[in-house]
């Protein structure tokens, strides 16, 4: 019922890019999850490491970051016809 993306995105020309990752409803489909990035949808974590991504297993997140956090939301979750839905996010990091 949900989807993981993973945006890249740059701050500019002089700043590393950062890695985004967002849980979304897997009934909709990509044009739909780009347009509510411009609206209100929120990344459960922003990170410098665009390999952090490591698998899904049991309707659980495993990621291993090597680098910076910027931004991470433990308890992520997501809305789906009026259903709240929460994903247990397992978070490995070192800085390098």
């Amino acid at each position: 019922r949900i989807n993981l993306y993973i945006t890249k995105a740059s701050a500019g020309a002089t700043t590393d890019f950062s890695y985004r990752f967002y849980l979304y409803d897997a009934s909709r489909n990509d044009e739909s999850f780009k347009e509510n990035l411009t609206d209100n949808l929120q990344p459960f974590l922003i990170t410098s490491d665009g390999n952090a991504f490591k698998r899904v297993q049991d309707k659980a997140v495993y990621l291993r970051v090597k680098g910076e956090i910027f931004a991470f939301h433990s308890s992520p979750g997501i809305r789906i016809d009026d259903v709240l839905y929460s994903v247990p996010v397992f978070l490995n990091a070192s800085p390098f």
